[in-house]
């Protein structure tokens, strides 16, 4: 889902998926006025609960 401000520029992505081996991603991506990626955080949660997160500072790694 992408998240656009009063103007219609982007500021914002949401994405969750799930990988074959079952375990779910969560992307959220954060833009700045020039709608450059500032910031990213990926959360993957394995299918034992398992929860791991990063933070992706000036860039993106996953879409």
């Amino acid at each position: 889902m992408i998240i656009h401000d009063n103007h219609g520029k982007i500021v914002g992505q949401l994405e969750h998926l799930r990988d074959n081996n079952g375990n779910t991603v969560d992307t959220n991506t954060l833009y700045d006025s020039r709608e450059r990626p500032v910031v990213q955080q990926i959360t993957i949660r394995d299918t034992q609960g398992h929860v791991e997160s990063r933070t992706i500072l000036n860039g993106k790694l996953l879409p």
